[in-house]
């Protein structure tokens, strides 16, 4: 019967038993006039194909961490795990902390101390406390291994919940749970004040003292040191939130003058960085200070004890990265944007800027890339990123460091977007008007879809029949033929393609462009965190809306792009 109608009997035990049991069972079971790629393929088509996905089991765990980085993952798929297509197989061995170097074994004393305290104290504090050179994803992988679950959570009681609504959103989640709820973890208080319709601004209306305070420091110190000593009741992203919705930007940073690197050169390593910012730099942060001794070479205390050795031999590597943008496209380099905006730790925001820097000077060098990251455009920026994760030694690292590759060029496509309004894109539109190979009909219709009109925006006008997916806003001038896939990143065929294109109105395309928003494979929207709770409300959004995008399986690709290598969590 393979190629022929599917009977209603047929669609019944599909819809019955698909994700249930492994597809290769399933067709011998209930469908044996099917192969397991064509269950597979109608299951994708009636849109059932993730959503009753069979959970790993033991068996299939123990597989994956006893082959995985001893054979190609194809050859695991092939061998081991035949039910897993090769991206579910990396998804789970980043998920257990895998690495395609080999983990060292697991000591009896280590399964010891994860069977005593697995689920009765945080893992972030199992893991610091008790199991320091394990990662807490590879703790959470061998737990499953295990069979240890984590305990069942108590019952909400009354008492509970009056405690919540007294005092959340006043004081932070941390201090909450460690001073009247102490059997609750941070996340399990933001889901129960979520299903009570507490916000973290309830009753907490920005006071004027508050505000005069936002204005007079935001900006002079670190958002934490402001937090701490002057808005103690606020978070951070409240804090940048609301610095954003007042019209307060980053300030531009002073240039250093030679007197400023004489102090760095003279006091760098010899007395701690808060030291240094509060006796003689007061004016700049511990991330500027940090950058700009690594620009000029200066050895740190660490280095000169010899732990770091590796770095004076090498002094290339040690300065090659945090000068990102430094004098580029902005004062204020990608380090101190992370500290200034995304509140990331000191340690977050050396790895990422370290990240970045060093796949721009392995791709450029390699030729990849035609030039360094940090003097590129945002449109230019678009195409590199997709010649870099198309690179296989790209590929290849950034599995090896857990997708950190990935996450650092994230968060530096949405700096450089938010800090240069400038697509230069000029040399692009004129290769395309000199190229011979193409129409002048087919070259009109593809510049004007980097612009979102011509035959690019009336498809999409007739597939969603004119009307934003998000919002249902039909009004022509209000709405924007968005590419899912970047214009510069795709070809001349994806530029025109309707399934790589989305109807919205202008508020929600900036947010697809940047890389806040994105969608799963069955329209579901998939909000960052970057957005902030309240701006999230206003928009009237809610993690899950599920909205009909019409996803085929080339729509579902490039989506997979976006949500891959675009979108910011």
């Amino acid at each position: 019967m393979k190629g022929k109608d599917w009977t209603k009997e047929e669609l019944e035990k599909l819809h019955e038993h698909y994700g249930k049991m492994p597809n290769k069972e399933l067709q011998r079971k209930y469908l044996p006039n099917r192969t397991p790629q064509s269950i597979k393929r109608k299951a994708s088509e009636l849109g059932i194909a993730l959503a009753k996905r069979l959970e790993w089991n033991k068996e299939e765990l123990e597989r994956l961490q006893e082959n995985y980085s001893k054979i190609s993952i194809e050859e695991l798929q092939k061998t081991y795990l035949p039910d897993r297509t090769v991206d579910a197989i990396l998804g789970k061995a980043s998920d257990l902390g895998l690495t395609s170097e080999k983990s060292p074994d697991w000591t009896e004393e280590e399964i010891k101390k994860l069977q005593k305290y697995y689920g009765k104290i945080s893992n972030k504090k199992l893991q610091k406390t008790y199991l320091p050179d394990r990662t807490i994803k590879a703790i959470i992988g061998r737990a499953m291994l295990l069979g240890i679950g984590t305990p069942r959570s108590p019952d909400w009681t009354k008492e509970d919940d009056e405690i919540l609504q007294e005092h959340y959103g006043k004081i932070s989640n941390e201090e909450l749970r460690e001073k009247y709820l102490p059997n609750r973890t941070s996340q399990a208080i933001l889901g129960r004040a979520s299903i009570l319709g507490i916000t973290q601004t309830r009753n907490l209306n920005w006071t004027e003292e508050e505000l005069e305070k936002l204005r007079k420091y935001y900006n002079k110190i670190p958002n934490e040191e402001l937090r701490e000593k002057y808005l103690p009741n606020r978070t951070i992203k409240a804090i940048i939130g609301k610095a954003g919705s007042l019209g307060i930007r980053l300030c531009k940073r002073p240039v250093w003058t030679k007197e400023d690197d004489e102090i760095l050169k003279k006091y760098y390593g010899k007395m701690s960085s808060e030291e240094l910012q509060e006796k003689y730099l007061s004016n700049r942060t511990l991330a500027a200070i940090r950058i700009r001794a690594r620009n000029l070479g200066i050895a740190s205390k660490r280095d000169s004890t010899g732990v770091n050795e590796e770095k004076k031999a090498n002094p290339d590597s040690a300065n090659r990265t945090s000068a990102l943008l430094s004098t580029t496209h902005s004062s204020n380099p990608f380090s101190d944007w992370l500290a200034q905006n995304i509140g990331f730790s000191e340690s977050s925001i050396d790895t990422y800027s370290d990240a970045v820097g060093a796949i721009s000077k392995e791709m450029h060098q390699k030729g990849t890339i035609q030039k360094p990251l940090e003097n590129m455009s945002p449109f230019e920026l678009d195409l590199a990123i997709f010649l870099i994760v198309n690179d296989r030694d790209f590929a290849t690292e950034n599995t090896r460091r857990k997708l950190l590759y990935r996450n650092a060029l994230k968060q530096y496509r949405y700096f450089l977007n938010t800090i240069s309004e400038d697509s230069d894109d000029r040399t692009y539109m004129e290769t395309i008007e000199n190229d011979g190979q193409i129409s002048e009909t087919e070259k009109t219709a593809i510049i004007q879809s980097r612009v979102g009109q011509g035959a690019f925006r009336k498809s999409l006008i007739d597939k969603y029949n004119g009307r934003c997916i998000i919002t249902g806003i039909d009004h022509p001038d209000l709405l924007v033929a968005s590419h899912i896939k970047p214009w510069a990143a795709s070809s001349n065929k994806e530029r025109l393609s309707v399934d790589n294109g989305l109807l919205l109105s202008a508020t929600y395309d900036r947010l697809f462009d940047r890389g806040l928003i994105t969608f799963d494979r069955y329209g579901k929207i998939i909000l960052s965190s970057q957005i902030g709770a309240e701006n999230i409300k206003r928009l009237g959004l809610s993690q899950g809306m599920k909205f009909n995008l019409q996803i085929n399986k080339s729509m579902n690709e490039y989506l997979s792009y976006h949500r891959d290598m675009l979108f910011v969590e």
